[in-house]
């Protein structure tokens, strides 16, 4: 796999960025506004594809709509009238790497990326729910056999993942037991005897001295029979866990509109997207979502990449190629990001990030440290110093700088010393 970038402006000799040669096949593109971001992740896309020796398949998350190929891509465009989109819960049966707990988790992580996190009561709440729905689908945190769809349980219907929708509903229905049921017939008489008891023990520290046991008796015999209509209520015996495992109405209720919301979206769906398996470019045309919606699809996206290459081992080539267009929407430091583990941990899995955006101030440092191949295609002089100090090199450097004419390259190749950023004529 082959991307010829242009000439060395002094030496003149071809620059060419090699699979076999890079330590990684992670790259950075930092330009502003019009120094041809777009031309080139299209270029680096093609090239890829014409030149591997394997199969590759290139995932293009075009948050513009502009990263348009004459051939060899397949389009889809993700909006709230779409009819396909993808499940976030899909569970990665690997018992070291996967299971229940790791989905549940990373659906919360993403969550937690838009600008509306999480509070700390509800992210406990949802991930209780989340594991109950789990379990009532089959799939049980502490079991990493019960983490397939074919598990050998005979069934009336086929095991099946739950869905975003499945889990609106079962969080709907909780609520509804809250205010309803428990609210139940149990969870009030419950309530009752916590009164009862709450009252009894006022009056028996009041009455200590024996001035009014009758009263106390009288308190006794109320509580005995609150407790009796309490456990005459119970019907499943899970009353109580769920008031402990669901808190509040106030809470379960954000939980519920919270899962509404995301459904309001449009990319949580059962139906795959259409593309076509025979093209080798799959261009997520994501132009039509907002900011918060572009990171759930994106992040969810790549977890879905990364389980895949997991799951497939490792490889000595590069066979899926993830291109992030205005890369600093998806990106923090947090080192759970899925980003982040796309640079550290999934180059030995075949698969390689390719990130443009305009400073080098949008990218956290495991980016940075972990991407091979750096190129500057041209940045405004204000962004000079944070370009000088994140890439480490000269700031003379920038000045050879001419956009879509002259850009700087870097490639980390293995077995050399240093890797110093040489000057490109296009």
């Amino acid at each position: 796999m082959q991307v010829g970038l242009g000439k060395h402006k002094f030496e003149h000799h071809p620059i060419i960025w090699d699979a076999t040669d890079v330590i990684n096949g992670h790259w950075m593109l930092v330009g502003s506004s019009g120094t041809g971001k777009t031309f080139t992740l299209k270029k680096v896309a093609r090239a890829m594809v014409r030149s591997a020796a394997n199969d590759v398949r290139v995932h293009v998350f075009d948050v513009h709509g502009d990263i348009d190929f004459e051939s060899d891509c397949s389009e889809v465009r993700f909006s709230e009238q779409t009819e396909y989109g993808f499940n976030p819960f899909v569970i990665n049966p690997d018992q070291h790497d996967g299971g229940v707990r790791k989905c549940v988790q990373n659906f919360i992580n993403v969550v937690n990326k838009t600008s509306r996190k999480l509070g700390n009561n509800q992210e406990a709440v949802l991930r209780n729910l989340l594991y109950d729905l789990f379990a009532a689908n089959g799939f049980y945190a502490d079991n990493p056999k019960s983490w397939v769809l074919n598990d050998g349980i005979k069934r009336r219907f086929p095991k099946k993942y739950p869905t975003l929708s499945d889990a609106y509903r079962f969080a709907l229905s909780k609520l509804k037991r809250l205010y309803t049921g428990a609210d139940s017939k149990a969870g009030r008489a419950l309530e009752s005897l916590n009164a009862e008891v709450a009252k009894f023990q006022r009056k028996a520290a009041k009455d200590s001295h024996g001035d009014a046991m009758e009263d106390i008796e009288q308190q006794k015999t109320k509580l005995i029979e609150s407790y009796t209509e309490y456990v005459q209520a119970i019907e499943n015996g899970k009353e109580l866990d769920d008031m402990i495992r669901y808190g509040n109405k106030d809470t379960l209720s954000g939980i519920v509109n919270r899962l509404d919301s995301l459904q309001s979206v449009g990319i949580f769906k059962n139906q795959p997207p259409p593309f076509d398996n025979n093209q080798p470019i799959w261009r997520y045309n994501i132009k039509s979502l907002n900011t918060d919606e572009r990171k759930l699809f994106v992040l969810f996206k790549m977890w879905d990449i990364y389980r895949t290459a997991m799951s497939q081992g490792q490889k000595d080539y590069i066979d899926t190629v993830v291109i992030l267009d205005e890369g600093h929407i998806y990106m923090d430091d947090d080192e759970d990001n899925i980003t982040n583990l796309f640079a550290k941990e999934i180059r030995k899995f075949g698969v390689a990030m390719v990130t443009a955006s305009q400073s080098t101030k949008h990218y956290p440092a495991d980016i940075v440290k972990n991407c091979a191949t750096k190129i500057v295609l041209g940045v405004d002089e204000s962004e000079w110093s944070s370009v000088v100090r994140d890439f480490n090199l000269e700031k003379k450097s920038l000045e050879y700088v001419v956009p879509r004419r002259q850009i700087l390259v870097q490639m980390k190749k293995a077995g050399a010393a240093r890797n110093r950023f040489e000057t490109v004529s296009l």
